[in-house]
């Protein structure tokens, strides 16, 4: 009974070994690098908020351009034919 005794405690011990093993090798660095990289993530997260922000204000800038050329080629290329119109007429007298 006393070898019974004497394995199970000593059972006891090496699962309490593996227990803390685990805990200092295992679960305490995974803690640590999910709290680390959960900081960055977020960080990294706001900033590319901020530039996808700033890449859409950017966009609507371009295309406000963009209309406000394609209007000015249109009255340009209008005032053109205007011309070669008022040109012709004066032409024929």
């Amino acid at each position: 009974m006393s070898n019974l005794k004497l394995a199970m405690d000593k059972l006891g011990q090496q699962a309490a070994q593996v227990a803390g093993l685990l805990t200092t090798e295992v679960y305490e660095p995974l803690d640590h690098f999910q709290r680390v990289t959960g900081a960055v993530a977020t960080e990294m997260l706001g900033q590319a908020r901020g530039l996808w922000t700033e890449i859409e204000e950017q966009r609507g800038k371009v295309e406000t351009q963009q209309d406000r050329y394609y209007r000015l080629s249109s009255d340009a290329e209008q005032s053109d034919i205007e011309i070669e119109q008022a040109l012709l007429e004066h032409e024929r007298g």
